[in-house]
């Protein structure tokens, strides 16, 4: 039971759409129907300039952390295989990308899944974001970082 509920908060965490909220609040505008339709970061962008893009990437970022922090430090079941964090970061990305509050649509959950593999290990998720910042200014495109 408590594998399902940590999962279905995971999910429900994950399905807040920052992109779209702020994007609403400040413009009014429904980020699906601008540039790529999608919901995150790198589409907040194109609507309200880099500052918002980095407000986005580390709130995306921030949910897809969470539910991974807080099943490490609550879960009971699973402790020893780490199963429960692991399941609870695929929610979270999943629900990014397919965000119950905005029927099943949502953003390609780059920065939630940045977020989920820096809670699950910190090194790793160091050199990825690394690694992405470098690509990313030296191409100046998000998608081939």
């Amino acid at each position: 039971m408590e594998l399902i509920i940590a999962v279905i908060i995971a999910y429900i965490i994950g399905s807040i759409p920052t992109g779209y909220i702020i994007v609403k609040l400040f413009t009014g505008q429904d980020l699906r129907t601008i540039g790529s339709g999608s919901t995150g970061a790198t589409n907040v962008k194109r609507v309200m300039g880099k500052k918002w893009f980095f407000i986005v990437m580390l709130l995306d970022a921030l949910k897809g952390a969470l539910p991974v922090i807080l099943a490490k430090i609550f879960a009971t079941a699973f402790v020893s295989i780490g199963l429960i964090p692991v399941l609870c970061a695929i929610a979270a990305i999943m629900g990014h990308s397919k965000s119950i509050f905005l029927k099943f649509s949502g953003g390609k959950s780059v920065a939630s899944g940045v977020g989920t593999i820096l809670a699950l290990n910190w090194v790793v998720g160091l050199i990825m974001e690394v690694t992405w910042a470098i690509v990313t200014y030296i191409s100046r495109y998000v998608s081939l970082g």
